[in-house]
């Protein structure tokens, strides 16, 4: 009979050499697993986005963000050089100085009396007589004062900067003076609501103009709400073109109120209809989707590709975390990202990518772009099941914007211009001839 003499400190140190060789084992199958995971899914991940890439530009699809930035346009006939935009037009900088009286202007406006052609409402002067003489801070003359001459001499203390906007709305081109080279970074950008403010003031204006029977000045007003647009033109952002958009509508509002009470010339109306002539939005629709396609894919790229940073993406429009719990929980989901495969980065492209080209309706891609309130219905009703829900879904799910709303308040606004634009075609007609024309092929 065998009896082991081993002591039992070398029974205890054998077995802990054997539990290591099993832990060393299982560790080296487990890394040799994640490391074999980690390749596979960043090889299919680069395979099928640089063949969707070729596919891309087969179709003579360009990815370069480089391709759609304009190019710079000369400061001396630039609407946009003026010193009041200088001061006011950007962000995060701005002259509190010279924004504050066109800040005070806004408060005249009375919003409740404003026109609205689609309802078929002109301008209640009434209503906004009553409000701007309940204010005891504008030291308005003693009635009787017609509305209008209240509104004007209400805004009469920013009458210098706007004689500076009519001035310089003369000038062919119209562009903001930023960064463009890095899409969707901290930089310098236009200030909307700076644009949005003072493009009220000036529809308001108009509109007072007309009441007084001034309606070439009307009409000045109104050319720099068109100027203030086309700057919005080249951009490459929806949110952009949706500003644009909404400029253009209300730019439409003062010409509806001068056109209902005959107070339009001749040569306004001619003037307007070069005005109107000028705004194709379908085609700028599909540019900017393509445009803003290149340039977040450009943003992943340099994040999520060369870096290692996808959540400077996935995470851009998140507040800034307050409180310890905050930060340690804004410091978990960034080395959750940093540990996401950049095949999956590379799939979340593809889909991306597809997804934009999938929900662009091919009528808005032809010669002459055209697209139904049916097709607007279709991308509502696909964009929710379409979009995929797991890791190869993040960008879209994040990055594809409300495709059918955009689309269709672009539609309905373009279709407006052109009603305005038959309009000024028609009363041009009745007032050169005394009659409109039997057919619209006379104009």
């Amino acid at each position: 009979m065998n009896i082991s003499t081993s002591p039992p400190g070398n029974v205890r140190s054998s077995r802990r050499s054997r539990f290591l060789r099993r832990s060393a084992f299982v560790a080296a199958v487990l890394l040799t697993l994640i490391a074999s995971f980690y390749t596979i899914e960043n090889w299919r991940g680069r395979r099928a986005w640089e063949q969707y890439q070729r596919e891309l530009k087969a179709k003579g699809e360009r990815l370069n963000w480089a391709a759609y930035v304009p190019a710079r346009v000369p400061d001396e006939q630039n609407f946009i050089k003026t010193p009041l935009l200088e001061a006011v037009g950007y962000r995060p900088q701005l002259a509190t100085n010279a924004w504050r009286p066109l800040e005070d202007a806004r408060q005249c406006l009375v919003w409740e009396a404003w026109v609205d052609a689609h309802a078929g409402r002109k301008m209640d002067w009434a209503q906004c007589q009553a409000a701007l003489r309940r204010r005891t801070d504008l030291n308005l003359p003693p009635l009787p004062q017609t509305p209008a001459t209240d509104l004007l001499q209400a805004l009469q203390g920013i009458e210098p900067q706007l004689d500076e906007l009519r001035a310089a709305s003369l000038k062919p081109f119209a562009q903001f003076d930023i960064d463009r080279t890095a899409p969707f970074e901290e930089s310098r950008d236009f200030n909307f609501i700076a644009v949005r403010t003072m493009s009220q003031l000036f529809a308001y204006h108009a509109c007072a103009e007309l009441a007084l029977d001034q309606s070439d000045k009307a009409f000045a007003d109104v050319r720099v709400i068109h100027r203030f647009s086309d700057s919005l033109k080249n951009e490459n952002t929806l949110v952009t073109l949706m500003i644009r958009v909404a400029l253009q509508g209300l730019a439409l509002e003062p010409f509806w109120q001068g056109w209902a009470e005959g107070r339009w010339t001749e040569r306004d109306l001619a003037g307007f209809q070069e005005l109107f002539g000028r705004v194709d939005l379908l085609p700028e629709f599909t540019r900017v989707m393509h445009a803003e396609r290149a340039g977040i894919t450009a943003l992943v790229e340099k994040y999520g590709i060369r870096g290692n940073e996808f959540w400077r993406v996935t995470m851009r429009s998140e507040p800034v975390s307050k409180g310890w719990w905050g930060v340690t929980r804004e410091q978990t989901r960034k080395m959750g990202w940093e540990l996401v495969p950049r095949g999956w980065i590379y799939q979340n492209l593809v889909s991306y990518n597809h997804r934009i080209q999938a929900f662009l309706p091919s009528s808005l891609q032809s010669k002459l772009p055209t697209v139904s309130p049916a097709q607007v219905d279709e991308i509502r009703e696909r964009l929710p099941r379409e979009i995929p829900s797991g890791p190869y879904g993040w960008l879209s799910q994040m990055a594809i914007p409300n495709f059918a709303r955009a689309l269709e308040a672009l539609a309905k606004n373009q279709t407006f211009v052109n009603q305005a634009r038959i309009v000024c075609a028609l009363e041009g007609y009745r007032k050169a001839r005394g009659q409109y024309p039997e057919s619209l092929a006379e104009r």
